[in-house]
């Protein structure tokens, strides 16, 4: 639902970054929500990358139709991770 929400056309490289402060304060508490888990904050701290950035990556990969601007925010993140670790993470997460 969460991915849904997001407007990824409107500054996907802000969004890149981890500044996700164009959204609205409900999809900004999900994201930090998302962020400040354990594993997010492991997986981002071993690939040298704000936990903002993981959980964006995170949530972009639940959407259901494909969307460049998101993928392009995915590919950023998965360019550092193995993509199946990052899609089992978002399974254990349960996003």
């Amino acid at each position: 639902e969460v991915a849904q929400r997001i407007d990824w056309d409107l500054n996907p490289s802000a969004l890149a970054l981890g500044d996700f402060s164009d959204l609205d304060p409900q999809l900004q508490a999900q994201i930090i929500s998302i962020a400040q888990n354990e594993a997010v904050c492991a997986l981002a701290y071993r690939l040298g990358v704000l936990p903002e950035c993981v959980a964006i990556a995170l949530i972009a990969l639940c959407l259901e139709a494909p969307n460049r601007s998101a993928a392009r925010i995915v590919n950023l993140i998965t360019n550092r991770a193995n993509p199946a670790e990052l899609a089992a993470l978002g399974e254990a997460i349960k996003l």
